[in-house]
């Protein structure tokens, strides 16, 4: 396992994304193969709702701490145009297993919940993804810009190449499955299209998450202000969404 302080570096990061786009892949390849399975793994899948009151003072926190920063102020009012803080009812954003992007996605996929592998030369190679206490349908792209926000070592250099790699990847296990219906999603253009809707659907996750991934020893996630690397790693995903316009 890495450590969520230093973050994950290329090498570890390449082997998380290829092993999270052959787990979506698969995962929508089903639902056109076998359509009645989705529905019924849907019948047990659950999303962290239960504790709203509680992410919601966290994320009061976070928003109160990024209006004050000089750096990311400016994206407040961006943010609460965006996502609404008070409706924490689309804190995940679910799909109809009919949809076309709907799959079983993790909801809580960061470097804590990888397991990393190394072979003989010591070079990563794999990457297994663990603890599926949250799973339900939604889009995979949801899990990846959560995985590349809260686990990708700041400042977030490599981001395109990554969102490249996990593009790639699942086009690639699509086509080994022979899922043409499927494999349409990921050409380029419809691609880049639904990562924008999935990245503003996951910004509240994503300053909520940011507390978590960056909270040091002797501090309470409910009541301890955002930390200096809380707040450098919020400066730098909103560096990306920047770029990348999607805020």
């Amino acid at each position: 396992m890495a450590d969520r302080h230093q973050g994950l570096d290329l090498e570890h990061m390449r082997a998380a994304i290829t092993s999270l786009a052959k787990f979506h892949a698969i995962g929508i390849s089903i639902k056109h193969k076998a359509p009645e399975f989705l529905s019924r793994i849907e019948q047990f899948s659950k999303t962290m709702l239960t504790g709203l009151d509680e992410i919601r003072h966290v994320i009061d926190m976070q928003l109160t701490a990024i209006k004050k920063d000089p750096e990311i102020g400016q994206f407040y009012e961006k943010i609460k145009a965006t996502c609404d803080p008070d409706e924490l009812s689309t804190y995940y954003t679910e799909l109809a297993v009919d949809h076309p992007w709907a799959c079983v996605v993790h909801a809580d996929f960061w470097l804590n919940n990888a397991l990393m592998h190394k072979n003989a030369e010591g070079r990563v190679d794999d990457c297994k993804l663990v603890d599926f206490q949250t799973y339900y349908t939604s889009s995979p792209l949801t899990d990846l810009v959560f995985l590349l926000c809260t686990s990708l070592r700041v400042p977030h250099e490599g981001f395109d190449e990554l969102v490249e790699t996990y593009r790639a990847e699942a086009a690639r296990v699509l086509t080994k499955l022979d899922c043409p219906e499927a494999l349409e999603l990921f050409a380029t253009e419809k691609f880049d299209e639904r990562l924008r809707l999935d990245a503003s659907a996951e910004l509240l996750h994503l300053i909520e998450m940011s507390k978590i991934v960056e909270q040091r020893e002797g501090e309470v996630y409910e009541e301890s202000p955002p930390n200096e690397h809380t707040m450098r790693r919020l400066r730098s995903i909103f560096d990306v969404y920047k770029r990348k316009q999607w805020i």
